[in-house]
């Protein structure tokens, strides 16, 4: 898995290379870009999680590479069939790729691209556009007829946070919220912004939306230029980013690439109208410069970090129901930056949520059903199945989903609330099978009989 992450990841900046090149008329910009996406921290970071972006960045941006731009009109049916799955392989690995294909979709009618298959004309968008509402249409029944609600990330993005207000009220506050929180983040994505720098004060704030500015100038510029296929995907990413109900640092990963390319945009634009092509190639020689060396330095820290040990539990830990949890579980300097900022009780608490997944492997049998906060990890921890929680503050819906999933047990420890709820209005129809004190940390069995 580290392998295809790390191909994907090459694949990524390669293909951003090129497209950044051809974009901004230089063959040396090429490599530089190729370059800046290799030592971007974020990009490191997230890709030591085995997450899907890799894969994700992967293939939207060689569907951006094969988007017409300028003039073109034209495609022959063999670059068509190629940007098509990309799209569809961008769909497929994150839900999120819907928007790779509405931006597509709208450069595609924006430049009235026409596909040329048996010497006949097709308009090209709507080609695009059928075979993505096919493909995803027999998804979305293969995911219902598994037993899954078919568009689960949509459903969450409709339900919002249940801790925050509901409705519009709740809409305009997280987005006013994640505004304050992603554009600075996007204006500092050259110099590889994480979460300690973006609390380092005033004037890294007014220096970040600066920055940003500049890069939504870039957007500008483009669009002006007829360029839509990649502006396209930037914005409604962003959209989709700033209305998401939770924070999530790695759904703007993909954009952040690109938010480097329309900084250098900018400011080779804003050279060359003070001093020509000579000044405007020496502003981008300069840029590029300054964010190789700001991603140098801040990423050595970082790396050292990765390779040190930090082995958890450093001592054995009581685990009621099971025993003593002796064996090693994780090192935390390899795998998760967030932690280096949290309080110690709270990595004890994730540390313990880990164990307990972990234990669950031998405390539940074979084909047990296991509710999860975190599903994957749970299944990658415990080997058995697992189902993400349903976040509805109506317990009965809660109750019904539980048997309808047919869930035998549930691991608790990070932010079940509404699971929580279900269990204080039913508790006879739970039972604690091991548990970690002091704390919520717990294997909780389900008892499959509507008790009052």
């Amino acid at each position: 898995m580290h392998a295809l992450v790390a191909l994907m990841n090459a694949l990524a900046g390669v293909v951003l290379g090129v497209w950044a090149g051809k974009r901004l008329g230089s063959i040396w910009m090429g490599p530089v870009m190729a370059l800046v996406f290799g030592t971007m921290l974020n990009v490191y970071l997230q890709s030591a999680h085995l997450l899907s972006e890799p894969v994700y960045m992967a293939f939207c941006y060689v569907a951006i590479l094969l988007l017409p731009e300028g003039r073109e009109a034209v495609m022959d049916s063999r670059r068509m069939a190629a940007l098509v799955l990309a799209v569809l392989a961008a769909y497929f690995a994150r839900t999120a790729g819907l928007t790779l294909a509405a931006a597509a979709a709208a450069a595609l009618v924006l430049h009235r691209t026409a596909v040329t298959i048996n010497k006949k004309r097709i308009s090209a968008d709507a080609l695009l556009v059928g075979v993505f509402i096919a493909a995803a249409a027999i998804w979305f029944i293969r995911n219902l007829v598994q037993g899954g609600h078919g568009m689960e990330y949509l459903s969450e993005l409709a339900r919002g946070d249940p801790t925050r207000a509901a409705g519009m009220v709740g809409l305009f506050t997280r987005v006013t919220h994640n505004l304050g929180m992603y554009l600075p983040y996007l204006g500092l994505a050259a110099f590889s912004p994480v979460r300690a720098v973006m609390k380092a004060g005033p004037a890294l704030t007014v220096l970040s939306w600066a920055l940003f500015a500049a890069v939504a100038a870039g957007v500008g510029i483009e669009l002006r230029g007829r360029r839509f296929g990649a502006e396209a995907f930037t914005i409604l990413s962003l959209l989709i980013v700033l209305s998401w109900p939770f924070e999530e640092d790695r759904f703007v990963l993909p954009i952040m690439p690109l938010a480097v390319f329309y900084l250098f945009r900018a400011v080779a634009a804003a050279a060359r109208r003070a001093g020509g092509g000579r000044a405007a190639r020496w502003a981008l020689i300069g840029l590029a410069a300054l964010t190789l060396a700001a991603n140098a330095y801040i990423d050595q820290g970082y790396v050292r970090f990765r390779f040190r040990s930090q082995i958890e539990p450093a001592a054995p830990v009581v685990v009621a129901g099971y025993g003593q949890w002796t064996r090693p579980v994780i090192n935390w300097a390899k795998y998760d930056m967030e932690f280096m900022g949290l309080s110690p009780a709270l990595i004890t608490q994730w540390l313990q949520y880990i164990i307990l997944n972990r234990a669950a492997a031998e405390l539940t049998p074979p084909g047990a059903i296991i509710m999860s906060r975190k599903p994957m990890l749970t299944y990658f921890y415990s080997g058995r199945e697992s189902v993400p929680l349903l976040f509805d503050p109506i317990l009965e819906k809660q109750w019904e989903y539980l048997k309808e999933k047919r869930v035998e047990f549930i691991v608790t420890g990070v932010a079940e609330d509404e699971l929580r709820a279900v269990m204080e209005r039913w508790p006879r129809r739970f039972q604690t099978v091991a548990r970690i004190a002091p704390g919520p940390v717990s294997l909780i069995r389900v008892v499959n009989k509507d008790i009052p």
